[in-house]
């Protein structure tokens, strides 16, 4: 029988650190504002949709690796652009009236 790796019952391999949680997640809820991205870009103003959605796609990876204030400053940017892109299409939608 040829010995193999279980990540779960096997000791730290190659100077990892065992602290007792394979993988303890982000400690904090940050929203990524993605869906009113993707609807704003949809419905209301494309260029400032896309930005949302860019800012909106940065968040969760930084949570991933850490980066809570990066991740809260790009679900700020995302909400803001979200919400200019909406404010742009209801205003536009007025002056067709």
């Amino acid at each position: 029988m040829t010995d193999s790796f279980d990540p779960y019952t096997s000791p730290p391999q190659y100077g990892q650190q065992s602290d007792g949680q394979m993988n303890p997640g982000p400690q904090r809820d940050v929203p990524n504002h993605l869906v009113k991205a993707i609807l704003a870009t949809c419905f209301c103003c494309l260029p400032l949709g896309i930005v949302a959605i860019v800012f909106a796609a940065q968040v969760n990876g930084k949570l991933d690796i850490g980066d809570y204030a990066g991740a809260t400053i790009a679900s700020e940017q995302a909400n803001m652009y979200g919400n200019i892109s909406i404010g742009l299409g209801f205003c536009r939608s007025l002056a067709c009236w």
